[in-house]
């Protein structure tokens, strides 16, 4: 978030004591990493705030959108995979 950047090489030094960022010899590196970092980040996920919550039937409503989502699962059901 403030345009720090940090490089490190795990198999010489995996506790991370030097940082290999600011070395021109790594720019390659960086500029190989940056191509995988997104363009633009996810929305802001909704605050508690923002929903009411039933709890007897374990329901919260999103107070603008009217939105349900229901929350409880039920014990029985299980992964089979």
């Amino acid at each position: 978030h403030d345009g720090g950047e940090e490089l490190y090489d795990h198999l010489k030094d995996p506790k991370e004591w030097r940082n290999l960022a600011a070395s021109p010899e790594f720019d390659s590196v960086k500029r190989s990493l940056a191509l995988w970092l997104p363009t633009t980040w996810a929305p802001s996920a909704p605050t508690k705030k923002e929903y009411s919550f039933d709890p007897e039937t374990f329901t919260w409503i999103h107070r603008k959108s009217g939105r349900v989502t229901k929350g409880k699962v039920e014990t029985t059901q299980r992964n089979t995979e």
